[in-house]
């Protein structure tokens, strides 16, 4: 999964002007170029965008989700927290081409549940002998329950280990013993060469 970054390539594509006008109009507004955002709209059809009708999913607004997480008992959620956690992580993670170690989970966290899918906004340190990834989001204590529940499930089926997770009604914070070498968020990379098998 950890690759360097790909060389650019110069290449022609003819777009349809609208699009580009709302390219050009969007990167002006985050403040970086077309190309820049050009990039990251390609990387991330690459990576998940591409396997998405794999798992068909169902789009609602974030205040409809929270009410219907309102109304699901704590203990059904922690119960599908462990189910997800270890089935559908590992059958995913097999469709990206990802490892079995502490990289690729943070990488998970981060690039497919907080970017792609916008679940949580994420950070990450470390401190001491400890990774810490804390997670903010809108959604109420019951969705910490249920994501506390999912990721220490992961790491419990792919590391072997039960991390320490403090919850609050809008954040998860994750302490993971660090024992393998410290790792920077430039060296997460995605290969998105493992799913030219989708195509």
């Amino acid at each position: 999964m950890i690759i360097n970054k790909g060389r650019t390539i110069g290449r022609s594509f003819r777009i349809d002007e609208r699009w580009l006008n709302i390219l050009k109009e969007e990167a002006e507004r985050e403040g970086v170029s077309p190309n820049s955002l050009l990039n990251r709209v390609l990387q991330d059809y690459c990576t998940f965008g591409k396997i998405d009708k794999n798992f068909p999913n169902v789009t609602v607004s974030q205040k409809l989700f929270a009410q219907l997480l309102l109304s699901c008992p704590k203990e059904k959620l922690i119960a599908l927290g462990r189910e997800v956690g270890a089935r559908n992580y590992l059958d995913l993670t097999n469709i990206l081409g990802l490892e079995s170690d502490q990289e690729s989970i943070i990488y998970f966290i981060r690039e497919f549940l907080g970017r792609h899918l916008n679940l949580f906004t994420y950070t990450y340190y470390t401190k001491k002998d400890k990774l810490i990834l804390h997670l903010r989001h809108n959604l109420g204590e019951n969705w910490s329950v249920y994501t506390s529940e999912l990721l220490s499930t992961i790491f419990d089926t792919v590391l072997g280990i039960k991390p320490k997770i403090e919850i609050s009604e809008d954040t998860v914070t994750i302490f993971v013993p660090r024992n393998e070498p410290a790792f920077t968020h430039d060296q997460l990379r995605f290969n998105p060469l493992n799913l030219s098998k989708l195509t």
